[in-house]
């Protein structure tokens, strides 16, 4: 027995391609796949505190694509900044619990959304993100969100790097 132990593997990649006068355009990914080992609990039904090991994997894939139109250059989200940008973005994510068993835990994302770069390290988001999990497609629902209605979501953001 691994005694509790996690163990994470993981492979990510990007490609850009420039167009002059016209933005980059690129593609991301990544895919994790991740195994915790079995635990000790305190059970009186299982007196050999047993639990059982989980192995999950998700992935994500994304497009994108950077610009600026030069209409904006003289207004105030690009006349004092050096190079501003503007991202739109497609997402498709997917996490899967517990591999073992295919079931409404299982997570699928779809996200379309747009950012405003004024500094390179600087970002405001706006997505909108549809759910696209099982329990979305077969009716079922979750009940840790949402009780059966849709989860979709508007989702606005600040990022700020060092």
């Amino acid at each position: 027995r691994d005694g509790g132990l996690v163990h994470l593997w993981a492979v990510d990649g990007t490609y850009e391609k420039g167009f002059k006068g016209w933005g980059t355009f690129g593609f991301r990914g990544e895919t994790a796949w991740g195994h915790a080992g079995p635990g000790r609990k305190f059970d009186p039904a299982d007196p050999t505190g047993s639990l059982k090991g989980q192995q999950s994997w998700g992935y994500y894939l994304e497009t994108y694509f950077k610009f600026w139109p030069s209409f904006l250059d003289k207004t105030p989200f690009g006349e004092p900044f050096k190079k501003p940008q503007l991202v739109f973005a497609a997402r498709y994510d997917w996490v899967d619990t517990d591999i073992d068993v295919f079931d409404q835990r299982d997570l699928g994302l779809v996200t379309l959304g747009i950012s405003y770069r004024p500094l390179p390290r600087v970002a405001f988001k706006f997505d909108y993100q549809v759910d696209a999990s099982p329990s979305e497609r077969d009716g079922s629902g979750l009940g840790e969100s949402g009780h059966g209605d849709r989860t979709d979501a508007f989702l606005f953001g600040l990022a700020v790097g060092f």
